[in-house]
């Protein structure tokens, strides 16, 4: 018997990477996350007859330039781009496809680009406002001033470290005591790339079609985060930056972007999602993007991206509004659950008819609990639901699943760093009746659950809750040698019995054929079928 789960051979390898590392009890120094893969490639529509455009985040170890490249994508699913990146810097060879660090270059040309030419927003307490010297909030001034290396010049009416940031070359060595850059973006190592076109969710509600209507022309945009602390919006047709936002939580250390010797860090550098809700306030529906910083520090942010433009930096109302909330150590209320939030969160209504953001406390937070947090999309007002103990846990992406098909999600599940499984119960119609079901699977503390499950319906009855184990948090995480696995377990909707049974089954790769496409791929497989009176599951390690 076959199990239906195959990989491509290059997928196994990349998985094989994440499942042979260490568990929860490793401690987790932020910047010292190893590198280890790279944001997955985003396309323009699922759909590839006819071809579509590819976008992928690029960086450049040792120099820390970055980039992000414009690809095509053939119908059959093969990738080419005219950006050579064989050399030291990406180089265009016949214009058909473009390169945000070559836009950046050619703007950089003009030497008032960074203060005249780019539109760059942060968050001041609570407003939005233009990532300058004036507008920033006392202590942001001081937080930038205060980790400047010995001999910056920046005066009380400007700073000079904030203008490198923002673009300003003049002072980069040799000319002056800053670090040297190849280009102003950063590098993309480890967010994913957003493409944000015409509203595509699949939403049964007659305002949503005149919501898609309405925006069928929408300008296209790719948005992903990097690390030089700024989450870029960039022109999807030539891959020019049309505005920035750089998150309030990271401002405390932008000033290291500039040191010398130069020392890597992350600022936005965790997962992203952008969907479509409706928010009560205004009776609109709203598009909306929403990040975390992954090794970049402790939060979360929602960015309204409905209109893709922004008018000038100061402008703050309207369609300009684009900070919806920040999530950080500093919220009330939930500030020492959040952690290092790695993935991605899910957007979806609930059953109270509310739009949220669902998504995982991560690790390394205060109270190293590991919770669920369940987002207000338009007012970032934070429901938790607790599940792992107090023990340097935390939990991670969460999978949603909509069992009766009204457009409202009823399951979250998600695993923890101790390498359970936890099953949420959001059937109820207000958020006080939402509770942590059980714990669909006790798992080894070895074997933590890092990255968000699949789930599909289960061949008899209930779900089957897909997952693999492994961590790279750490440099000992590329070293250990813990056998990690790959897990199937049935949620029959009822709380499980202690005795959990799973049946082992192995994996091989196979060759195939198809055309003129080759391709060698990985499948998990049993010798005798899977006995479900008696299974709860399969593992396969």
């Amino acid at each position: 018997m076959k199990i239906s789960i195959s990989l491509p051979k290059f997928a196994v390898l990349a998985a094989s990477l994440l499942i042979s590392q260490a568990y929860a009890a490793a401690a987790f120094t932020p910047d010292q996350q190893p590198l280890g893969f790279i944001g997955p490639i985003e396309l323009s529509d699922s759909n590839l007859v006819g071809g579509v455009k590819g976008y992928r985040g690029w960086f450049e170890n040792g120099a820390w330039q970055g980039d992000l490249i414009e690809y095509d994508i053939s119908a059959g699913g093969a990738l080419s781009t005219s950006i050579d990146l064989l050399g030291v810097s990406p180089v265009q060879t016949d214009g058909t496809n473009w390169s945000a660090y070559l836009q950046f270059d050619t703007n950089d040309d003009v030497a008032s680009y960074w203060n005249t030419g780019r539109k760059i927003i942060t968050r001041n307490g609570t407003a939005q406002v233009p990532f300058r010297w004036k507008t920033i909030s006392a202590s942001q001034r001081s937080a930038i001033e205060a980790n400047v290396a010995s001999g910056d010049p920046g005066g009380d009416s400007t700073s000079n470290i904030l203008n490198f940031i923002r673009g300003d070359r003049s002072l980069e060595s040799p000319a002056g005591t800053y670090r040297a850059r190849y280009s102003l973006l950063g590098d993309i190592i480890h967010s994913k790339p957003e493409y944000v076109k015409v509203p595509s969710a699949e939403i049964p509600d007659s305002s949503y079609v005149t919501f898609i209507n309405a925006n069928l022309t929408r300008a296209p945009r790719v948005y992903v985060g990097a690390n030089d602390g700024m989450l870029h919006a960039f022109d999807a047709t030539n891959g020019n930056e049309v505005w920035a936002y750089i998150p309030s939580m990271v401002i405390d250390n932008v000033s290291k972007l500039a040191g010398r010797p130069f020392s890597h860090n992350y600022f936005v550098d965790g997962g992203t999602t952008a969907s479509d809700g409706y928010f009560a306030g205004d009776t609109a529906w709203h598009t909306v993007l929403v990040g975390s910083l992954g090794s970049g520090g402790k939060g979360l942010y929602a960015l309204d991206v409905t209109h893709p433009g922004l008018s000038a930096e100061t402008a703050t109302t309207g369609n300009d509004k684009k900070i919806l909330w920040e999530i950080d150590e500093n919220t009330s209320l939930v500030g020492d659950d959040v952690g290092y939030v790695m993935g991605s969160a899910v957007i979806a209504k609930l059953n109270d008819d509310v739009w949220y953001a669902v998504t995982g406390n991560g690790v390394s937070s205060v109270n190293g609990v590991a919770k669920l947090f369940i987002i207000n999309l338009e007012t970032g007002a934070v429901k938790s639901l607790t599940a792992g103990s107090a023990n340097g846990n935390g939990l991670s992406p969460p999978a949603l699943v909509d069992t009766d098909n009204d457009g409202r999600a009823d399951i979250v599940y998600a695993g923890d760093i101790d390498g359970d499984l936890w099953k949420f119960d959001l059937t109820g119609v207000t958020p006080a009746s939402w509770y942590t079901a059980y714990e669909l699977y006790d798992g080894a503390g070895t074997q933590p659950i890092t990255t968000a499950p699949e789930v599909t319906t289960h061949p008899v009855f209930g779900h089957l809750v897909l997952y693999g184990t492994g961590r790279l948090y750490t440099a000992d995480d590329i070293l250990n040698t813990d056998t990690q696995a790959l897990f199937g377990i049935w949620d029959k909707g009822t709380a499980p019995v202690a005795d959990t049974k799973l049946a082992k089954l192995f994996s091989d790769d196979h060759d195939y054929l198809s055309g003129e496409f080759s391709e060698t791929v990985r499948t998990i497989e049993t010798e005798t079928p899977i006995n479900w009176s008696t299974h709860t599951g399969w593992i396969t390690e």
